[in-house]
């Protein structure tokens, strides 16, 4: 008899702390995903992070265009025939 009373209060304490654990769990859930200031801030992070890599990947391509002009026009300089003057034609 003691045996099974043991067992059963072993059973009540274990579903009565996991129904308090799981209400915390939602409680915490609930407030990270409806409060609308915590909401705002995700979202005002994510668009600045979005915004700084977007501007970081503008700023690399345009030092990659103004290298690649300055080497053609380096090579073409080179390659160039010499120009003739007009009034020896």
């Amino acid at each position: 008899m003691l045996t099974r009373l043991r067992w059963f209060v072993a059973g009540v304490v274990t579903g009565a702390l996991g129904a308090v654990y799981g209400l915390y769990r939602l409680r915490t859930a609930h407030r990270r995903v409806v409060e609308p200031d915590q909401l705002i801030d995700a979202v005002g992070h994510g668009v600045r992070s979005a915004g700084r890599s977007v501007r970081h990947a503008w700023d690399e391509s345009r030092e990659a265009i103004d290298e690649a002009e300055v080497e053609l026009r380096r090579s073409y300089v080179d390659k160039r025939p010499p120009l003739r003057d007009v009034n020896d034609l």
